[in-house]
C-alpha cells in the first residue's frame, strides 16, 4: 500500500480513525500515526524541493540572458573579395562559383576587407556578379543604433530581382559597423553580397559631432573642448578642474 493513500498527500479523514484514536496503545493507531508523520514529512519536503528547484531554473534562466553574447563582439568575418558587388562575375579569380548553403550559415557576420564594409541595400545591376549566380541584397536600408536589432528581408536576384527571400538580422554597434545574422541560403547558387561604403554617409555615422572612416568603420570624434561619451557617439563637455585652473592663473601672474 502506498504510504500517501489515496487522499492527496496521504492525510486521511480523522473521522476514518475515529475508533484507533480512541485507543492509543492500539497496534492500528500506532501503524496510523507513523504513516501520518511520514506523509507529512514528504509532503513538505516535496514542497520545498519543488520551490527550490523552480528559483534555481529561474536564476539560471536569468543568468543566460544576462551573459548572451553580443554580436557586436562575437562574429564572423565575410572578407572575400568575390562578394563585392563591383566584381561583375559569377566567379572568383580561379573560376569558382559560390554558395553561402555550407555549414558556416546561419550566423552573426561583418563584412569587411575586400568583401567591403556593409552588405549591398539595394538591387544589383544584374545577376551573376558578387561571385555567384543569384546575389542576395537586402531590400530596407540599414537601421540606426536606436533601432537595435532590425529584421530586413533579403532577396536572390535570378529571374526577378526577388526570386528568392530570407530574413536577415542587422544592426548598427555601436563601434561603427553593421553585423548581419545570415541565414543558409535556399538554393545553390545563392552569395550574400558586399558593398564599400562611407558609413559616415548614413545619418553621419550616428555620431553627434565629426564622424570619420578609420578601417571600413565609421569613428566619431569630438571638438576641442569636449569629449566623446561611453557610448561613442555622443559628445559632452570636458570637466573643468578649478583647483588646477587656479594654480594655471596664478602661475601665469607671477
Amino acid at each position: 500500500m502506498s504510504i500517501f493513500g489515496s487522499r492527496g498527500c496521504g492525510v486521511k479523514k480523522m473521522n476514518d480513525f475515529s475508533r484507533f484514536t480512541e485507543r492509543p496503545h492500539s497496534p492500528f493507531y500506532q501503524c496510523w500515526r507513523k504513516e501520518m508523520i511520514w506523509s507529512i514529512f514528504c509532503c513538505t519536503f516535496c514542497l520545498l524541493l519543488h520551490g527550490s528547484l523552480s528559483e534555481s531554473s529561474t536564476a539560471n534562466d536569468g543568468a543566460k540572458s544576462r551573459h548572451a553574447v553580443d554580436p557586436c563582439i562575437k562574429h564572423g568575418i565575410l572578407a572575400q573579395g568575390w562578394r563585392n558587388v563591383n566584381n561583375a562575375r559569377d566567379v572568383d579569380k580561379r573560376g569558382n562559383t559560390h554558395c553561402d548553403k555550407g555549414n558556416d550559415f546561419p550566423g552573426w557576420y561583418r563584412f569587411r576587407g575586400g568583401a567591403g564594409n556593409k552588405m549591398l541595400d539595394k538591387c544589383p545591376t544584374s545577376r551573376k556578379r558578387c561571385g555567384t549566380h543569384a546575389p542576395m541584397w537586402l531590400t530596407e536600408s540599414h537601421p540606426t543604433v536606436q533601432a537595435g536589432v532590425t529584421s530586413i528581408k533579403a532577396c536572390a536576384y535570378w529571374i526577378s530581382n526577388c526570386t528568392w527571400s530570407d530574413t536577415v538580422k542587422v544592426k548598427l554597434c555601436l563601434a561603427g559597423f553593421y553585423v548581419y545574422y545570415l541565414p543558409k541560403v535556399p538554393e545553390c547558387s545563392l552569395a550574400y553580397c558586399g558593398e564599400s561604403h562611407d558609413l559616415c554617409l548614413d545619418n553621419n555615422g550616428g555620431c553627434e559631432r565629426k564622424c570619420s572612416m578609420v578601417n571600413d568603420t565609421a569613428v566619431c570624434s569630438c571638438p576641442k573642448g569636449f569629449r566623446l561619451a561611453s557610448n561613442k557617439k555622443t559628445c559632452g563637455e570636458l570637466e573643468l578642474n578649478f583647483d588646477v585652473a587656479y594654480v594655471a592663473i596664478q602661475d601665469r601672474r607671477l
